[in-house]
């Protein structure tokens, strides 16, 4: 399942004021039942080379130290 609200992502203005900060906030999150999938499209930006190179295959769980 994937979860995606756009208001959260693109929900500034984009005319912040001089004198405030920006703020933000990011998480990501993995359950322990994801799967590895190399697409033909690629990633962005692309880990796959990476991946690979630590012995990760298709279908494979995501876990060790990556």
């Amino acid at each position: 399942m994937a979860i995606f609200n756009a208001r959260m992502i693109h929900g500034g203005s984009g005319l912040l004021h001089p004198d405030r900060d920006l703020k933000v906030f990011n998480t990501q999150w993995l359950g322990d039942d994801v799967r590895v999938m190399f697409g033909p499209e690629g990633m962005d930006p692309d880990h796959s080379q990476v991946m690979t190179e630590h012995g990760l295959a298709s279908d494979d769980r995501v876990g060790g130290l990556l």
